[in-house]
């Protein structure tokens, strides 16, 4: 009797079929998993805009208020991993309570569980008052202070931690309100301040420029002229425009 023919099922088509599902399980798997390192990768920036402040709900629901200028990144897919975001500028947080809540900045980190907090952060100073709570500021060397409502520390150039207690929060946050605050802060500050803000430079010749204590508000809506006359006044200096970049400060 003939052989019947026999199908290509019968002869392993069902093998195949298996290992095309398996070889497409596969795939879907690696592809759900580029998706999802993509989405962790994936890099979220905030920035508040001249003349202007900028608000930013996180996904926690912390909030974060950006100053002027300020930019602020981090990566939503990954943030319910790791609370960690970057910042340069100025930003005042006001953190959800949970894990570990991590700010970076060139010459800082700022850590906290559920506080709130403001943080000044350039090239040259990092800057962290404590409004209530606790945080931790470590600088590059890894050496760090804890700080508690009302206090504030200060990394410098040389990358120095300097702790000051009772510092006045309406002089620190006067930003929020766009304007600038000051009770008996050294002149020198006062125009390094301004020089970072408006792009411009200042040059002071006067004797013992530390010795000027300014004391005194403007709004950071006046031009750099405008709130040098105003400072100017207290001390009875003159100044002189050099050009649109710059300004000599005399007696």
């Amino acid at each position: 009797m003939a052989e019947l023919p026999v199908s290509p099922e019968e002869k392993g088509g069902r093998v195949i079929r298996m290992r095309w599902g398996w070889m497409s399980a596969a795939a879907a798997i690696v592809l759900l998993a580029c998706s999802a390192a993509l989405m962790r990768g994936y890099t979220l920036t905030i920035n508040g805009e001249k003349g202007e402040l900028a608000s930013h709900v996180l996904p926690d629901g912390s909030e974060v208020q950006l100053n002027e200028g300020a930019t602020l990144s981090y990566a939503p897919y990954g943030w319910w991993m790791s609370r960690e975001l970057s910042l340069e500028g100025e930003a005042f947080f006001q953190v959800t309570k949970g894990k570990r809540f991590a700010v970076y900045s060139q010459k800082g980190t700022t850590e906290v569980l559920g506080t709130s907090f403001n943080i000044s952060a350039n090239a040259t100073q990092y800057q962290v008052y404590c409004s209530s709570g606790k945080v931790r500021v470590t600088n590059n060397a890894q050496e760090a202070v804890i700080l508690t409502s009302g206090e504030l520390a200060t990394i410098n150039e040389a990358n120095d931690i300097n702790e000051e207690t009772g510092a006045v929060e309406e002089q620190v946050l006067a930003w929020k309100q766009l304007s600038f605050d000051y009770n008996a802060v050294s002149l020198v500050e006062v125009l390094e301040e301004l020089e970072q803000y408006y792009g411009i430079r200042f040059e002071l010749k006067v004797q013992n420029p530390k010795s000027y204590q300014y004391t005194g508000s403007f709004k950071r809506s006046l031009s750099a002229k405008e709130a040098l006359e105003i400072i100017c006044f207290s001390f009875d200096l003159q100044f002189v425009q050099e050009n649109s970049k710059s300004f000599v400060i005399m007696q």
